[in-house]
C-alpha cells in the first residue's frame, strides 16, 4: 500500500498533476441536490417541475458500461468525456496509478434544459471512495453564474484480481425558466 502511495505522488508530480482551479467569487448560492430534487435560492423543485437528474456509471478496467443507460461513443473505458454544451465531466487515467476526474456545470441550456450540476465520484467493489464532488452552477435571481470546476485524484487498484475502478457521474437539469 505504501509503494502504490509513493507510486501516485510520483506520478502526480511526474505530470504535473493538480486539482482545477475555483472560479472567481460569484454572486448566489450553489443548487443545492437533494435525492430527485434541487433547491434554487431556497425554493425546492423536483421531477413535477421539470427537474431531470441523469446518472451513469463506467467500468474503468477496459469493460464495458457498467449500467444499461449507455450514451453513444463516450460511454466506454478511460478516457471518459462527456460533455452537455459547455458542461462536462471526465475522467482520465495516468500510467495506471491515477485517475483524474473533473465536473462543471456551465448553466448553459441544452437539449431544452439547463444545466445546474454535474457531480462525480470513483468506487470500486460497490464502495465509494470518497463523497461525491459536484459542480453546482448558481442563480442570482435574474439569471445564472456557472459552478466552480472540481476535481480529485483518484489511485487505482494495482492488484490483477483487485475490484475494478468505476466512474459514477450525475448531471442535473432544470426547466431554463426557473431562476
Amino acid at each position: 500500500m505504501v509503494l502504490k502511495s509513493l507510486a501516485s505522488v510520483f506520478v502526480v508530480s511526474l505530470l504535473g498533476l493538480t486539482p482545477a482551479p475555483s472560479s472567481a467569487a460569484v454572486d448566489g448560492d450553489p443548487v443545492e441536490i437533494q435525492g430527485d430534487s434541487v433547491i434554487i435560492n431556497g425554493e425546492v423543485y423536483g421531477p413535477e417541475d421539470g427537474v431531470e437528474i441523469e446518472e451513469h456509471t463506467i467500468v474503468l478496467d477496459g469493460g464495458e458500461s457498467a449500467d444499461d443507460s449507455s450514451i453513444g461513443p463516450d460511454s466506454r473505458s478511460t478516457p471518459v468525456y462527456q460533455s452537455w454544451g459547455a458542461s462536462y465531466v471526465q475522467s482520465q487515467e495516468y500510467v495506471q496509478f491515477v485517475y483524474r476526474g473533473e465536473a462543471y456545470a456551465a448553466a448553459n441550456v441544452w437539449n431544452g434544459q439547463r444545466v445546474v450540476g454535474v457531480c462525480f465520484q470513483y468506487r470500486r467493489d460497490g464502495n465509494n471512495l470518497h463523497s461525491e464532488l459536484c459542480s453546482s452552477a448558481r442563480s442570482t435571481g435574474s439569471g445564472w453564474q456557472p459552478g466552480e470546476t472540481v476535481s480529485r485524484l483518484q489511485t487505482d487498484s494495482l492488484g490483477p484480481n483487485d475490484p475494478v475502478t468505476e466512474f459514477h457521474y450525475r448531471i442535473i437539469r432544470v426547466d431554463p425558466s426557473v431562476n
